[in-house]
């Protein structure tokens, strides 16, 4: 679908966001901002969080639409569901560290409406609606369920 179709990216190019599973620093930066935060569990929200800190350091995040990345898609619903689960696992974990929560609900939701808006006219509308679905309920019962094992002592030591 593309960076661009799901973050907002200004018309010089610059963006709020970063993914990491495409992403490229330069090295002082990545030192400079404390690279990711190791206390997560599985993938996701540590770049959310080390975009915030970059910006916060005053650094921009440019997005390079000529540069092509290649990432590995999920092979199975089963798979997918997986990811998106430990995703809401992180994203609560995510929610722990950060104030101004609102900001980063509000562009999670904007960044849905954007790929609905991209995706409307394609002939795999459907899929895509079904599946940003079956994200929202996996992500959601991830988040929950983060929020459990926080609760009860069961998270890694040093997340949230």
């Amino acid at each position: 679908m593309g960076f661009d179709k799901i973050w907002r990216v200004d018309a010089q190019g610059y963006t709020d966001s970063l993914s990491s599973c495409n992403v490229a620093f330069r090295r002082a930066v990545f030192r400079k901002t404390g690279g990711f935060d190791e206390s997560f569990p599985y993938a996701g929200g540590e770049d959310s969080l080390l975009a915030r800190r970059a910006r916060e350091m005053g650094f921009r995040i440019r997005y390079c639409p000529d540069v092509v990345v290649y990432h590995g898609a999920r092979d199975s619903l089963r798979g997918f569901w997986r990811w998106q689960f430990r995703r809401g696992i992180s994203s609560f974990i995510f929610s722990t560290k950060v104030t101004r929560k609102k900001d980063f609900v509000s562009l999670r939701v904007w960044s849905t409406g954007n790929v609905i808006r991209y995706s409307f006219k394609d002939r795999k509308f459907p899929l895509v609606l079904v599946l940003l679905g079956f994200s929202i309920i996996a992500q959601s019962a991830g988040f929950f369920f983060g929020k459990h094992l926080w609760k009860s002592g069961r998270l890694k030591k040093g997340a949230g």
